[in-house]
This record gives structure tokens, C-alpha cells and sequence, in this order.
């Protein structure tokens, strides 16, 4: 399976060379180690984290296109804004994982059927941060890391990384990949990890970024998503 999702995006156009790739080594020394591990991380969360039963199964999907996306934009971020590249990646990527985890957690409650969704997500929304830091820190990832998830929604505006995950959050929208809640009573979808236009704006400036380089941003990102988020 890790691979196959190797294998698949070496075989993109983004990726094509002049020359077929035949193996696994010969991915690898097309894409580059980062890439081919950011691939295999990726690969491996959805294969291991994001699957769920019919009743939760199009938001775990959800979340996981969110995490992908929001991951490969930091990246691109971070290259505008001169910035860590790789720490922006995998924060990008696990900073919404505690609604996964939390999702799992009702699941795995024995003799219990599964609650509405509907019911769950306020209290879902309000602690995925938490969850997000427990996962990290169960995982052994650093405590930067950690500190990072648990406050990727209030540190916009002194972490440059936080201000990276802000914007890529903010970001994936535009490619129909941000996290939005089920529907509601009044059939209006709850809200979920909202990211404000100020917010956004403050995360701008502390990067140095041009208010026109967003739109740059996504333009360079929308071939390598249109890869990424395909399955």
C-alpha cells in the first residue's frame, strides 16, 4: 500500500520524467527521501487513522483530505515565506488529527451504538486541539510539535509555523478540503475550525508575504492537489 502511494505519485504528470520509473528505487531517486516520506506518512494516516464505519465515514474522509492538503500548502508556504519546510509540513498534516481521534474514541466504546454525529460535534469541535497534542505526544513526536497542534488556532499571530498552518488551513477551502461539521437541525452544516479573514491577514504579515502571493500560492499548489487528493 505505501508503495503503491509512491509508485502512484511518481507516475503524476508533476512528476514525470523523460524516462518510465520500474521500481521502487527508481521513485525514490525521482522524488527525493522527503518527498517519498511525506508520501509514505500520508499514506500510512489514512490507511491506519481516517477509516470509520458508514455513519462517520465521509467526515473521517473529510478530515483526511483536509490534513493532506493543508500539509502540501505549507509546504508551499513555507518556501514563499522562507521558513522550515518540513515542520510546517507535518504540522500541516497532524494539526486536525484530534478529530479523528476523538471520532475513534466514540467508536471503540463497546456495546454502544454510534451516536449522531450532529450530537457529538460541538464538544468535537471545541477539544480537537487537545486530542491533536494527545495524539502527537502518544506518537512520540516532539514537544514543539505537540505545543504546536494544541494551539495552531491561537499562536497565528507570534509562530511563524503556526501562521503557516493557519493559511494553509485557511487555503484548503479553496480546493474543497476544509473540515465543515454535519448538518444541522435547520439542514445548515455546524461550523468547524473556522479561521477568520483577520486571522489570516495577521499570519500574512508575520511571514512577510504579499497579499497577492496567496493567489500565487494556489495557483503552484493546484496540480500537486489535484495528485494528491485524487483517491
Amino acid at each position: 500500500m505505501m508503495a503503491g502511494a509512491v509508485m502512484r505519485l511518481v507516475g503524476s504528470p508533476i512528476h514525470a520524467g523523460r524516462s518510465p520509473v520500474r521500481s521502487l528505487t527508481d521513485a525514490v531517486m525521482r522524488l527525493g527521501i522527503r518527498t517519498v516520506r511525506d508520501s509514505v506518512f500520508d499514506a500510512a494516516l489514512k490507511k491506519s487513522v481516517f477509516k470509520a464505519p458508514p455513519e462517520y465515514a465521509e467526515i473521517m474522509t473529510r478530515i483526511g483530505r483536509h490534513g493532506t492538503a493543508s500539509a502540501y500548502l505549507a509546504r508551499i508556504i513555507a518556501r514563499h515565506a522562507r521558513a522550515t519546510e518540513d515542520q510546517a509540513f507535518l504540522g500541516a498534516l497532524l494539526h486536525d488529527v484530534g478529530y479523528a481521534a476523538l471520532i475513534l474514541s466514540v467508536m471503540r466504546k463497546k456495546d454502544a451504538l454510534a451516536p449522531p454525529l450532529v450530537d457529538l460535534w460541538p464538544e468535537i469541535d471545541a477539544l480537537h486541539e487537545q486530542a491533536s497534542k494527545a495524539v502527537t505526544k502518544l506518537w512520540g513526536l516532539s514537544g514543539e510539535l505537540s505545543l504546536l497542534v494544541s494551539n495552531h488556532h491561537h499562536e497565528h499571530n507570534s509562530s511563524r509555523t503556526a501562521a503557516i498552518i493557519n493559511i494553509a488551513d485557511s487555503l484548503s477551502g479553496r480546493f474543497e478540503a476544509n473540515i465543515v461539521g454535519p448538518l444541522g437541525p435547520d439542514g445548515v452544516r455546524l461550523p468547524a475550525c473556522a479561521i477568520s479573514a483577520a486571522s489570516v491577514e495577521e499570519s500574512r504579515t508575520l511571514l512577510g508575504l504579499r497579499e497577492d502571493e496567496l493567489d500565487r500560492i494556489e495557483a503552484e499548489a493546484r496540480p500537486i492537489l489535484q495528485e494528491v487528493l485524487q483517491d
